[in-house]
């Protein structure tokens, strides 16, 4: 029996608009009625997340930055892994030297490396004060750097960090071609939704989890019944039987519609 769902975000719950359908809203609001659980594993921070689990409209953990900020059903945070300065500064220095665009976060604010042109790559900087590290005193703790760049180039970067000395602190993972994450390594979806799983006294066999990204990946094998997005990076990775709808279809939604035996309209 399933208890828990947890689902990412962009490529997968939300639609090609980063919005919420009215049929998504409504399958997920069924599950709630019938008794199980809902989760959102995301990328983002909390401060946009919120905004997605008040339009769902029920109460869920949320596992916020990959996993580096767990937040409870009240909104209480629960777990908290963000990396050091020491580890910031040689990760920034690292992206800084190769010419590489990204941006850093903690609970409140953004951070860019310079004021040129192009530096905010985050969709989210309208949520956070603005803060450039070039003009700090010292290197700030962060939860997350996102680094932004032609799909080449974020494969080459991500196998240069990996053989970095520092590497074994850090999660490496791609969550847009385009785009690669770094967080600290104890910051994974999955080690999120098992901390959730084992708070709710719940199996492995009794989660399903959705995802389209190699940040998902680790979250998706925490769940006994994983399903990958159609036409993702998960999905063409073979590792995955089940396959839902693309997010552009309301994948999510009718694969829940079809799992449970909700009633909906076609």
């Amino acid at each position: 029996m399933i208890k828990l769902v947890a689902s990412d975000l962009d490529g997968t719950l939300l639609d090609g608009k980063s919005a919420l359908t009215a049929r998504t809203i409504g399958a997920v609001r069924k599950l709630h009625e019938r008794g199980a659980r809902f989760l959102i594993a995301s990328g983002r921070s909390i401060v946009s997340v919120s905004a997605f689990r008040e339009a769902l409209g029920i109460p869920m953990f949320l596992i916020c930055n990959n996993g580096a900020n767990i937040y409870d059903e009240a909104g209480a945070l629960i777990y908290k892994s963000p990396m050091s300065p020491a580890l910031v500064e040689k990760i920034s220095c690292f992206l800084a030297d190769r010419g590489i665009d990204y941006n850093g976060f903690d609970e409140n604010h953004l951070y860019i490396h310079s004021r040129k042109q192009g530096a905010i790559v985050s969709l989210e900087n309208q949520y956070f004060d603005l803060k450039v590290i070039t003009e700090l005193d010292r290197y700030p703790s962060m939860t997350k750097l996102l680094a932004k760049a032609d799909e080449e180039t974020i494969q080459s970067v991500k196998r240069q960090l990996e053989r970095e000395d520092f590497a074994k602190e850090l999660d490496l993972s791609i969550s847009h071609p385009r785009c690669l994450d770094v967080v600290d390594k104890f910051a994974t979806k999955g080690r999120g939704l098992r901390l959730v799983a084992e708070r709710l006294g719940m199996e492995k066999d009794e989660i399903m989890a959705f995802g389209d990204a190699d940040n998902d990946l680790s979250m998706l094998e925490s769940a006994g019944i994983p399903v990958a997005m159609e036409g993702s990076m998960l999905a063409a990775s073979g590792r995955f039987k089940r396959i839902a709808w693309p997010n552009t279809a309301d994948g999510v939604a009718r694969y829940l519609e079809e799992t449970f035996d909700f009633c909906e309209e076609p």
